[in-house]
Order: structure tokens, then C-alpha cells, then sequence
């Protein structure tokens, strides 16, 4: 089964990116660099989702609508994470 999950990456200001998925609340990202953040945030996501997994709760469904505000960020990338799970329910990212 493959979980894909839209993510957000913004340029800030102080020169930091950051990184968060509209689909899931709590997560947040920030790093130096796009790698780091895309690194991190599979990282993170292959996390929540072993624990939503491992108790037994429903994973939320991607956005299929995501409005963006372009103001605060001087560059914005809008791509998607993978995580695969194999037959005997491992986490494969």
C-alpha cells in the first residue's frame, strides 16, 4: 500500500526552510536546505504513521484542494512524500 502525502516548502525570510503537510496537523519542518526538510519530513511522516498504524486509527486522506498564501514566503514548492508499507505491514520510505 502506498500513503502519499502532499507537503509544503517555504523559503522564509531568515533564509531557513520549512516544511509542513496540509493533510496533518502537528507536523512542521524547518532546515537549511530543501534535501534536509524533504529528509526530515519523510522522517516524520513515516513516524506518524507507524503510530496511527500501530494503534489501530484512521489516516486522514491527502488535500485535493490547497490554497496558498504566497506573501510571507519569497519561494514556495508544493510536491509530495511517499511511504510505502509492504504485505507484512513494515514502514518502507
Amino acid at each position: 500500500m502506498i500513503f502519499k502525502f502532499t507537503v509544503v516548502i517555504k523559503l522564509l525570510n531568515d533564509g531557513n526552510y520549512e516544511l509542513h503537510f496540509p493533510a496533518i496537523k502537528g507536523i512542521k519542518i524547518r532546515g537549511f536546505s530543501i534535501p534536509e526538510v524533504l529528509e526530515e519530513g519523510e522522517r516524520a511522516l513515516r513516524g506518524y504513521l507507524e503510530k496511527k498504524i500501530g494503534l489501530g486509527e484512521d489516516i486522514p486522506r491527502d488535500v485535493k484542494f490547497l490554497p496558498v498564501n504566497t506573501e510571507d514566503a519569497d519561494e514556495i514548492i508544493i510536491t509530495k512524500i511517499e511511504v510505502f508499507i509492504d504485505e507484512s505491514g513494515t514502514l518502507i520510505a
